[in-house]
C-alpha cells in the first residue's frame, strides 16, 4: 500500500489516512489472479468515514537463482557405498529477490562417485520443487545443481624415499664414540613421497653397534670410513612410516708423535716381585689431529703393552728404577699414522715404598739425670729443671736401657728414646709424672716408631751451703743494727753444684754493738714462691752468716789532778 490519503468524492479533497488488507489473509498473494479486499482508515474518523475498494494483482512465482552452500563429506573412509555417505535430502536455495527456502527436495546423481577414489569428487543433485511445500511458490529448474564435495578420508601409509643427509663433523681415529656421535651433526637430508617433500627429522639409530658396541659407548673410533644407519621420523606418523638411510662418515687418521714417560707406579713396596707389580697394558704417548692447536699436544693412553722387561727390575732397590715394555704397533695403527722411526717403546718407573714392620717396647727405657758430677736415682729430676735427651749447660738427661722388638717376634730393633714433643719444657710442682717417651727406629724404612709412658718423679732440690759475704768492718763501735748495712740476699748453694740469690732475714740479737771484737751475725733464708717449690731445707737448715768488727776510736789524753798552792 504505497498511498495514504484518498479524495473526498465529488469534492477532489484529499482526506490523509492509511490503507490496509480488510482481512489477513487478503494479503496473500498467489500465482496468477488474485482479488484483493482494501479498508481505507481516515487519520480523522470523526469527520470522514473509512472505505472499501478492490484490488486484483497478478502473483508470479519465484525463479531459483542458486544453491548457495555446497555440502561437503570429508569423514568417511574408502569403499563407502554412495547411499551411505550421508548426502541431505533435501537442499537450502536462493530465489531472485534473495530470499532462501530450505528443504527444497534434492536427487543426487551417483554416476560421478567413484568410492575408491582418494581425490575430491563433485556430485550434482536435481532440484525438485514439485515435491516440496514450494510447488505453487517457486518455478522448477533443470538448470540449478546441488552440489557436494566428497573428500574421502586418506588412509594411506607411505613409505618416504630418502636422501640421506651429510655428517657435518670430521672424525678422527681415537675419537670416543659417546662424545663425536651426535645428530645435531646431521646435516640436509630429503624425504619425499610422490615428488612432495615429507616434514620429519633425521637422527642415527643409536641401537646400532659398531665394533660390538652402541653409539653411546666409550669406545674409540677405527680410522676407516663408516656407514651408520640413519633413520627418518616424519611428522604425520599416521601418513607415513619411518624410513632407514645410509650416512657415510670419514674417519681419518691422528698422526702418532711421541711416547709419554711420566709414568710412576705407586703403592709399590720394598721386596714385591716383578709379578705382583701387575704391570698393565696401558701405553700413554702425544698425538695431534688437523684441529690441535698449534703447539700442543693431545694425550691417549691404550692396552697396547705386549710385554714387559724384568732383567732391569730390583725388588730391594729403593732408586727409582725404569721398566721397558713392548707395543702392539699394528693395533696402535689401526686409530694412527705412525712414521716409521717412531719410539714405541712403553715406559714405567717405579720407586718401591718403605714396608715397616710394626714395633713394641717389651723393656721401658730408663730417664737418668744428671748435673756435672752429680747424679739422681734413676726416673728423678730436681723441680725448674730440663726434661731432655742431651745437654743443656751442664745438664745432660739420658734415656738408657729400654728394649724394642719386632711386633710378635724376638727381634731387637736398634734405634733411640727420646721424649715425645709437645712434652714439657720443665715441672715446676714437685710429684710423680707420666712422661711419654717414643722410639725411633735406625731404619724406619725398615721399622715403624713407637712410643710409651713412664714415671718420673719431680723432687726439691737440697740446699747445701750459703756462701759468706765480705765482712763489715768500717762501721764504728756503737753503729746501730740497721745501719751496718747487711745485704738483702746471700748466694746459696745446692747440692748438685747449683746456685742462687735467696733473700736473708738477719737476726739482731745476735749483734753487739759496743762490741770491739768479731762478731757473726746469723740470718734465716727467706723462700720465694719459686725457693718454695724448687728448693729443701737440709737438716741442719743452712743459714747465712756475716762477720762484723766494729772500729774503736783512738784513747782520750789521761788528766792528772795535783795539790795547787795556797793563792
Amino acid at each position: 500500500m504505497r498511498s495514504h490519503a484518498e479524495r473526498v468524492a465529488d469534492t477532489g479533497a484529499v482526506v490523509p489516512g492509511s490503507f490496509s488488507f480488510k482481512k489477513y489473509e487478503d494479503g496473500r498473494v498467489y500465482p496468477d489472479e488474485n482479488r484483493m479486499e482494501i479498508l481505507f482508515t481516515p487519520d480523522d474518523t470523526e469527520a470522514y468515514a473509512t472505505a472499501e475498494c478492490t484490488v486484483t494483482v497478478t502473483g508470479i512465482k519465484y525463479t531459483i537463482t542458486s544453491v548457495p552452500y555446497d555440502i561437503y563429506i570429508n569423514d568417511k573412509l574408502p569403499g563407502t557405498a554412495f547411499e551411505n555417505l550421508g548426502l541431505p535430502s533435501g537442499i537450502n536455495i536462493e530465489v531472485s529477490t534473495g530470499a532462501n527456502f530450505s528443504s527444497v527436495p534434492v536427487t543426487w546423481d551417483s554416476s560421478s562417485y567413484g568410492p575408491d577414489s582418494y581425490e575430491e569428487q563433485i556430485i550434482t543433485g536435481d532440484l525438485h520443487v514439485e515435491k516440496s511445500s514450494y510447488a505453487d511458490l517457486l518455478e522448477p529448474t533443470s538448470t540449478v545443481k546441488a552440489t557436494a564435495r566428497i573428500k574421502l578420508i586418506d588412509n594411506r601409509v607411505f613409505t618416504p624415499t630418502l636422501e640421506p643427509p651429510t655428517y657435518s663433523k670430521q672424525l678422527y681415529g681415537g675419537d670416543l664414540c659417546f662424545l663425536v656421535f651426535s645428530d645435531n651433526y646431521l646435516s640436509g637430508g630429503k624425504a619425499t613421497v610422490n615428488g612432495e617433500t615429507v616434514p620429519g627429522t633425521f637422527k642415527l639409530d643409536k641401537n646400532q653397534k659398531i665394533y660390538g658396541h652402541s653409539l653411546t659407548a666409550s669406545q674409540l673410533l677405527q680410522a676407516e670410513p663408516l656407514q651408520l644407519k640413519g633413520i627418518f621420523t616424519p611428522n604425520d606418523q599416521k601418513r607415513y612410516t619411518t624410513a632407514e638411510c645410509t650416512v657415510g662418515v670419514n674417519v681419518i687418521p691422528r698422526r702418532f708423535v711421541k711416547p709419554s714417560y711420566n709414568r710412576v707406579l705407586n703403592n709399590t713396596k720394598i721386596g714385591m716381585t716383578f709379578e705382583e707389580l701387575n704391570l698393565s697394558e696401558s701405553f700413554s704417548f702425544f698425538v695431534v689431529s688437523d684441529e690441535t692447536p698449534p703447539g700442543e699436544l693431545e694425550s691417549y693412553s691404550m692396552n697396547v703393552v705386549t710385554s714387559w722387561d724384568a732383567s732391569t727390575y730390583d725388588p730391594n732397590s729403593y732408586d727409582m728404577q725404569t721398566i721397558y715394555g713392548e707395543v702392539d704397533r699394528a693395533e696402535l695403527e689401526k686409530y694412527f699414522t705412525i712414521p716409521e722411526d717412531a719410539n714405541l717403546r712403553a715406559v714405567i718407573k717405579v720407586q718401591l715404598q718403605p714396608d715397616p714392620a710394626e714395633t713394641e717396647i717389651t723393656q721401658a727405657p730408663v730417664f737418668r739425670w744428671k748435673n756435672g758430677d752429680f747424679t739422681l736415682s734413676d726416673n728423678t729430676i730436681f723441680s725448674q729443671r730440663r726434661f731432655q735427651v742431651g745437654t743443656y749447660n751442664a745438664e745432660v738427661g739420658s734415656l738408657f736401657g729400654g728394649v724394642v722388638k719386632v711386633k710378635g717376634t724376638d727381634t731387637v730393633v736398634p734405634g733411640t728414646f727420646s721424649f715425645k714433643k709437645g712434652t714439657p719444657l720443665y715441672s715446676s710442682s714437685p710429684g710423680e709424672y707420666d712422661m711419654t717417651v717414643v722410639f725411633t727406629p735406625t731404619d724406619p724404612r725398615l721399622h715403624k716408631p713407637t712410643e710409651t709412658s713412664i714415671k718420673i718423679n719431680v723432687i726439691k732440690n737440697t740446699l747445701k751451703d750459703a756462701d759468706e759475704p765480705e765482712p763489715i768492718t768500717d762501721k764504728p763501735l756503737g753503729t746501730p743494727f740497721t745501719e751496718l748495712g747487711l745485704p738483702k740476699d746471700v748466694v746459696v748453694n745446692a747440692v748438685d753444684g747449683a746456685w742462687r740469690w735467696i733473700d736473708v732475714a738477719w737476726d739482731a740479737a745476735s749483734y753487739d754493738a759496743e762490741s770491739p771484737d768479731w762478731q757473726t751475725i746469723t740470718g734465716t733464708l727467706v723462700f720465694d714462691e719459686y725457693d718454695e717449690s724448687t728448693y729443701q731445707q737440709p737438716g741442719p737448715v743452712v743459714t747465712a752468716t756475716i762477720r762484723v768488727k766494729l772500729i774503736v776510736p783512738d784513747s782520750a789524753p789521761t788528766v792528772t789532778t795535783g795539790t795547787l798552792p795556797t793563792a
